[in-house]
């Protein structure tokens, strides 16, 4: 069906609003940063109408995302909306020259022409080539074709490096400007609601990851890699990237930590507060990397307890975490919360607003 109803067309301009983010419908999740545990709903396609009055609020002076955005409400690949070519080229009309960016790996030669008349940017899932996907051939299809208007290569490491190795050649063999763009490895992970499957690949990853990193590294001109823990990372050549992908690049991603936490540290004593009255929340991707750095600073391990598995990043902690960790320990009068697991308005992956009912103080850092 083609055309929202009144609520999710509420849904829909808000993502609008707050993110500059534009659904075309299909297949999407309510929560983008949780969307392989919390599987995928459907809702219907937008109409050309929808498009048209989301459009009266979009801000062509900041990157637009078609189909979705991190926080938004929704989540969808763009490229299965029947009127996609002609979607795009409403939205050109509006924003030709405004950056765009889409992550898809479903694109056919039909779109072809209107992307390539277009300032869009794709970011594109490989994963991993694998003849027995049904997609396969397409793929191959639109990185010969489309390569200038692909920003960004996301791989999903299985643990083998002969796989790796060989996925990458196919690539750098359709075109070997694909090395100087923006390529990220991502270690696979898994939640307490994955299957043993999930959580098996996940482990065997993790026992080739130092070796992975390292040659992904060597290939690629801005790498990017899942960080796991800023304290537990090999050795490797720095290499600048893009600012929006800092929390991808271990020296930018250490950098920023420390910057962050010695902000707060002069801000708190600005405000004449004692530091040994302030506690810092962490997850485990930071929590020793803190502790070595920050010997005579509090701080509280973080656990993510909603999701469990294997997830150490503070982005996917939500409020109930913070509550948990802080319940076992209420000697401090000051909490600071990570600011990156709240979106543009202080909500949670569930969102849950930042401020809403806490039994003690706190700020984001």
């Amino acid at each position: 069906m083609i055309g929202l109803d009144k609520k999710q067309f509420s849904y829909f301009i808000k993502d609008v609003l707050y993110y500059n983010s534009i659904t075309f419908g299909g297949f999407i999740d309510e929560n983008y940063q949780a969307q392989k545990i919390a599987g995928r709903i459907k809702i219907d396609f937008i109409s050309t109408t929808d498009l048209i009055e989301a459009l009266e609020y979009i801000n062509i002076n900041n990157t637009i995302y078609i189909g979705g955005e991190r926080g938004a409400f929704f989540y969808n690949d763009p490229f299965q909306h029947p009127k996609f070519n002609e979607f795009l080229e409403l939205i050109n009309k509006k924003a030709k020259k405004t950056f765009k960016i889409i992550t898809t790996n479903s694109i056919n030669n039909s779109n072809y022409d209107v992307i390539k008349n277009s300032n869009l940017n794709l970011i594109f899932d490989i994963n991993t080539f694998n003849k027995e996907n049904d997609n396969y051939y397409n793929i191959i299809d639109t990185l010969q074709n489309i390569s200038e208007n692909i920003f960004k290569i996301n791989f999903l490491f299985n643990g083998d490096m002969n796989t790796l190795k060989k996925d990458i050649d196919i690539l750098l063999n359709i075109n070997n400007n694909y090395a100087k763009k923006h390529a990220f490895l991502k270690l696979p992970e898994f939640s307490r609601f994955h299957s043993n499957e999930d959580k098996e690949l996940h482990f065997k990853a993790l026992e080739n990851w130092e070796e992975a990193i390292k040659y992904f590294n060597n290939i690629f001109t801005y790498p990017l890699f899942s960080i796991r823990d800023l304290n537990n990372f090999p050795e490797i050549e720095h290499k600048e990237v893009n600012i929006d992908y800092y929390s991808f690049n271990i020296k930018k991603a250490r950098e920023n930590f420390l910057k962050k936490i010695n902000d707060i540290l002069i801000e708190t004593e600005n405000r004449f507060i004692n530091p040994i009255n302030i506690c810092f929340l962490l997850p485990e991707s930071s929590y020793s990397f803190f502790k070595e750095n920050f010997p005579e600073s509090n701080a509280i391990l973080v656990k993510n307890l909603s999701l469990g598995g294997s997830y150490t990043v503070s982005g996917l902690l939500n409020r109930n975490d913070i509550y948990n960790a802080v319940l076992k320990n209420r000697r401090y009068n000051l909490y600071v919360a990570p600011i990156n697991m709240f979106d543009k308005k202080l909500r949670d992956l569930n969102h849950k607003h930042a401020l809403d009912d806490y039994p003690f103080n706190f700020i984001l850092g």
